[in-house]
C-alpha cells in the first residue's frame, strides 16, 4: 500500500492512516482523499517494537520532509464534529 506518491513538493499536506481491526485493513488518506488501502492479512497485535514515523521500517530510508503535529487515536477521526451541538 503506497499512498504517498500523490503529494506536491514544497506544500504542507495532511496525512492519515486508519486501521480497521475487524476487517484487518488499512486506508491511507492524503488531504482528506483516500490514496491507498490494503489488507494486513492478520490482526495487528501489541508488541515492543518502536513506533517509527517518517522512516521505512525495513529499509531505514527517511522521508525528505518535515513532520508536524503527530496524533495517534484509538478511534477514526473525521472532520465532522463528534458531539452534538449545544443548545443556547
Amino acid at each position: 500500500m503506497n499512498g504517498f506518491n500523490a503529494v506536491t513538493a514544497g506544500s504542507w499536506h495532511h496525512m492519515a492512516g486508519v486501521y480497521d481491526p475487524a476487517a484487518t485493513t488499512a486506508v491511507v488518506y492524503v488531504d482528506g482523499q483516500s490514496k491507498g488501502s490494503g489488507s494486513l492479512g492478520q490482526p495487528m497485535t501489541p508488541n515492543h517494537d518502536e513506533l517509527r514515523i517518517g522512516i521505512d521500517w525495513d529499509f531505514g530510508c527517511a522521508m525528505a520532509g518535515v513532520i508536524d503535529e503527530v496524533r495517534i487515536s484509538s478511534v477514526a477521526v473525521t472532520p465532522a464534529p463528534s458531539c452534538p451541538a449545544r443548545s443556547s
